[in-house]
């Protein structure tokens, strides 16, 4: 099997996490694939829920669950229900 084959195979992740820098407090939208971490702001506003609907049928449609908590979480259900 090759590397790419293993890879493709990995099953993958959707975070929604509460970053922090030295010079900023954000939220992001983290993909996780075969280790690999790869990380997007979330938007606020009409931007971010668009966002927020883009991975939940991402997800939905891979078989792949979205992780959040706290407001991040209430803000992710809260596109679910205005997308249906």
């Amino acid at each position: 099997m090759s590397q790419l084959d293993m890879f493709c195979e990995q099953p993958f992740s959707i975070l929604l996490k509460n970053k922090e820098t030295a010079t900023r407090r954000y939220d992001a939208i983290v993909l996780v694939i075969s280790g690999l971490h790869f990380s997007c702001d979330l938007q606020s506003g009409a931007s971010g829920e668009r966002q927020l609907r883009i991975i939940s049928s991402l997800a939905e449609r891979a078989g792949a669950e979205v992780v959040a908590h706290g407001e991040l979480l209430k803000r992710l259900q809260s596109a679910q229900e205005a997308s249906k």
